[in-house]
Protein backbone atom coordinates (compact mmCIF):
# COMPACT_ATOMS: atom_id res chain seq x y z
CA UNK A 1 0.00 0.00 0.00
CA UNK A 2 2.55 2.88 0.43
CA UNK A 3 3.83 1.82 -3.04
CA UNK A 4 0.10 3.30 -3.95
CA UNK A 5 -0.04 6.01 -1.29
CA UNK A 6 3.91 7.21 -2.94
CA UNK A 7 2.67 7.09 -6.97
CA UNK A 8 -0.23 9.40 -5.97
CA UNK A 9 2.15 11.59 -4.02
CA UNK A 10 4.68 11.44 -6.99
CA UNK A 11 1.87 12.73 -9.58
CA UNK A 12 1.04 15.59 -7.46
CA UNK A 13 -2.37 13.88 -6.02
CA UNK A 14 -2.45 14.27 -2.04
CA UNK A 15 -5.95 14.21 -1.62
CA UNK A 16 -6.99 10.51 -2.69
CA UNK A 17 -4.60 8.73 -0.52
CA UNK A 18 -6.01 10.65 2.86
CA UNK A 19 -9.51 10.25 1.76
CA UNK A 20 -9.49 6.64 0.79
CA UNK A 21 -7.43 6.12 4.28
CA UNK A 22 -10.16 8.37 6.13
CA UNK A 23 -12.73 6.14 4.73
CA UNK A 24 -10.76 2.85 5.62
CA UNK A 25 -10.20 4.14 9.65
CA UNK A 26 -14.48 4.53 9.34
CA UNK A 27 -14.77 1.05 8.00
CA UNK A 28 -11.74 -0.45 10.28
CA UNK A 29 -13.83 1.17 13.59
CA UNK A 30 -17.24 0.19 12.76
CA UNK A 31 -15.98 -3.32 11.44
CA UNK A 32 -14.47 -3.36 15.05
CA UNK A 33 -17.06 -2.36 16.77
CA UNK A 34 -19.32 -5.50 15.22
CA UNK A 35 -17.52 -7.75 15.23
CA UNK A 36 -15.61 -7.25 18.85
CA UNK A 37 -18.82 -8.88 20.83
CA UNK A 38 -18.95 -11.90 18.86
CA UNK A 39 -15.49 -12.97 18.18
CA UNK A 40 -13.42 -10.86 20.58
CA UNK A 41 -9.55 -9.57 19.49
CA UNK A 42 -10.11 -12.16 16.36
CA UNK A 43 -13.17 -9.33 15.48
CA UNK A 44 -10.75 -6.75 16.01
CA UNK A 45 -8.18 -8.04 13.57
CA UNK A 46 -10.70 -9.28 10.95
CA UNK A 47 -12.08 -5.64 10.54
CA UNK A 48 -8.14 -4.36 10.47
CA UNK A 49 -7.90 -6.72 7.69
CA UNK A 50 -10.60 -5.59 5.78
CA UNK A 51 -9.76 -2.34 6.13
CA UNK A 52 -6.89 -2.45 4.95
CA UNK A 53 -7.91 -4.71 2.07
CA UNK A 54 -10.58 -2.54 1.08
CA UNK A 55 -7.99 0.55 1.28
CA UNK A 56 -5.35 -1.08 -1.28
CA UNK A 57 -8.49 -2.32 -3.88
CA UNK A 58 -9.60 1.40 -3.76
CA UNK A 59 -6.67 3.31 -3.82
CA UNK A 60 -5.27 0.62 -6.80
CA UNK A 61 -8.73 0.81 -8.72
CA UNK A 62 -8.58 4.94 -8.73
CA UNK A 63 -5.46 4.75 -9.57
CA UNK A 64 -5.12 2.44 -12.25
CA UNK A 65 -8.58 4.30 -13.82
CA UNK A 66 -7.34 7.81 -13.07
CA UNK A 67 -3.59 7.93 -13.63
CA UNK A 68 -2.29 5.05 -14.78
CA UNK A 69 -3.46 1.71 -16.49
CA UNK A 70 -2.71 -1.26 -14.38
CA UNK A 71 -2.54 -4.91 -15.59
CA UNK A 72 -5.28 -6.59 -13.62
CA UNK A 73 -4.84 -9.85 -14.94
CA UNK A 74 -1.60 -9.95 -13.54
CA UNK A 75 -1.87 -8.76 -10.40
CA UNK A 76 -5.10 -10.94 -10.36
CA UNK A 77 -2.97 -14.06 -10.94
CA UNK A 78 0.05 -12.85 -8.47
CA UNK A 79 -2.44 -13.00 -5.67
CA UNK A 80 -4.11 -16.21 -6.53
CA UNK A 81 -0.53 -17.86 -6.17
CA UNK A 82 -0.07 -16.04 -2.74
CA UNK A 83 -3.42 -16.89 -1.46
CA UNK A 84 -3.18 -20.69 -2.43
CA UNK A 85 0.55 -20.59 -0.79
CA UNK A 86 -0.74 -18.91 2.25
CA UNK A 87 -3.54 -21.49 2.76
CA UNK A 88 -1.19 -24.60 2.44
CA UNK A 89 1.08 -22.42 4.48
CA UNK A 90 -0.98 -21.85 7.06
CA UNK A 91 -1.93 -25.38 7.32
CA UNK A 92 1.79 -26.70 7.25
CA UNK A 93 2.45 -24.54 10.54
CA UNK A 94 -1.18 -25.84 12.15
CA UNK A 95 -0.18 -29.19 11.85
CA UNK A 96 3.71 -28.67 12.83
CA UNK A 97 2.57 -26.33 16.04
CA UNK A 98 0.71 -29.40 16.42
CA UNK A 99 2.81 -31.90 16.43
CA UNK A 100 5.33 -29.91 18.44
CA UNK A 101 3.06 -28.59 21.30
CA UNK A 102 3.62 -31.73 23.49
CA UNK A 103 7.41 -30.29 24.03
CA UNK A 104 7.50 -28.77 27.54
CA UNK A 105 10.34 -26.25 28.95
CA UNK A 106 12.27 -23.52 27.09
CA UNK A 107 13.81 -25.69 24.57
CA UNK A 108 9.77 -26.99 23.92
CA UNK A 109 8.48 -23.46 23.88
CA UNK A 110 11.90 -22.67 21.17
CA UNK A 111 10.97 -25.33 19.13
CA UNK A 112 7.51 -24.56 19.21
CA UNK A 113 7.91 -20.71 17.28
CA UNK A 114 11.08 -22.14 15.63
CA UNK A 115 9.45 -25.21 14.03
CA UNK A 116 6.31 -23.60 12.34
CA UNK A 117 7.86 -20.82 11.06
CA UNK A 118 10.65 -22.73 8.98
CA UNK A 119 7.94 -25.11 7.55
CA UNK A 120 5.90 -22.26 7.00
CA UNK A 121 8.61 -19.95 4.88
CA UNK A 122 9.83 -23.45 3.55
CA UNK A 123 6.24 -24.48 2.57
CA UNK A 124 5.42 -21.11 1.44
CA UNK A 125 8.24 -20.59 -1.12
CA UNK A 126 7.59 -24.12 -2.48
CA UNK A 127 3.96 -23.90 -3.07
CA UNK A 128 4.49 -20.12 -4.33
CA UNK A 129 7.11 -21.56 -7.18
CA UNK A 130 4.82 -24.68 -7.84
CA UNK A 131 1.91 -22.53 -8.85
CA UNK A 132 4.07 -20.95 -11.13
CA UNK A 133 5.18 -17.53 -8.85
CA UNK A 134 8.37 -15.97 -10.35
CA UNK A 135 9.25 -13.46 -7.23
CA UNK A 136 10.20 -16.15 -5.06
CA UNK A 137 13.24 -16.64 -7.29
CA UNK A 138 14.33 -12.98 -7.24
CA UNK A 139 14.81 -13.55 -3.36
CA UNK A 140 17.95 -15.37 -4.24
CA UNK A 141 19.12 -12.96 -7.26
CA UNK A 142 17.93 -14.93 -10.22
CA UNK A 143 16.57 -12.92 -12.73
CA UNK A 144 13.79 -14.55 -14.97
CA UNK A 145 15.15 -14.84 -18.14
CA UNK A 146 18.48 -16.42 -17.24
CA UNK A 147 19.21 -19.66 -18.44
Amino acid sequence: MPVLVRGYYALGDSTTPVRVGAAAIALNALGALGLVWPLAESGVAAATTVAAVAQAVALAALFSRRLAPLAWRTLAATAARAVAASTVMGWAGWLVLRAVLPITGLGGRLVGVLAPLVACLAVYAAIYAIVGGREVRSLWGRREDAP
